[in-house]
């Protein structure tokens, strides 16, 4: 019984993990190919040049070669939290587990610098836009109906 609590435990962590390093799931709601569709709708809204949307498909594949290697890292350790918590060495799983919690923060921060990254390559006015179509947009809780339960976007 408690092997497989720890099995569903373990697999909300991956699933949390996984998302946040950027796994392949994340554009699946919108189609298989929904983030760069995201992208493209972005890019005409801000009217960016042939020479930005290369840029920022290049900043897109170079961020997800990196998080790549992240997230089978995670997924590995998430593994061994599972056999840790099994085996009931729940020191062992507590020190996993403080690892994914950095691994969560570390990919977090990665991102916020990756938007970072992507507004260096914008004019003024589509900084400007930018901000205006994030003003218009609503929050994530909202999306779904449950009013603003969300927490807010650093970025607003």
């Amino acid at each position: 019984m408690i092997g497989k609590t720890m099995m569903a435990v373990a697999a909300v962590a991956l699933a949390g993990t996984v998302a946040l390093a950027g796994g392949p799931g994340r554009g699946d709601q919108h189609g298989r190919h929904g983030g760069q569709d995201r992208l493209m709708r972005l890019a005409d809204e801000l009217q960016l040049s042939d020479a930005q949307i290369a840029a920022m498909k290049e900043m897109r594949q170079a961020d997800r070669q990196r998080n790549e290697a992240r997230r089978d890292e995670a997924q590995a350790l998430a593994k061994q939290w599972v056999a840790l918590k099994d085996k009931g060495d729940t020191k062992g799983a507590d020190r996993i587990q403080e690892q994914l919690t950095s691994m969560r923060e570390e990919m977090r921060i990665r991102r916020l610098a990756e938007r970072g990254k992507f507004k260096e390559i914008l004019t003024p006015e589509q900084k400007e836009k930018l901000e205006q179509l994030k003003a218009e947009r609503p929050r994530m809780g909202e999306r779904r109906g449950r009013g603003g339960d969300a927490r807010p976007d650093p970025e607003r």
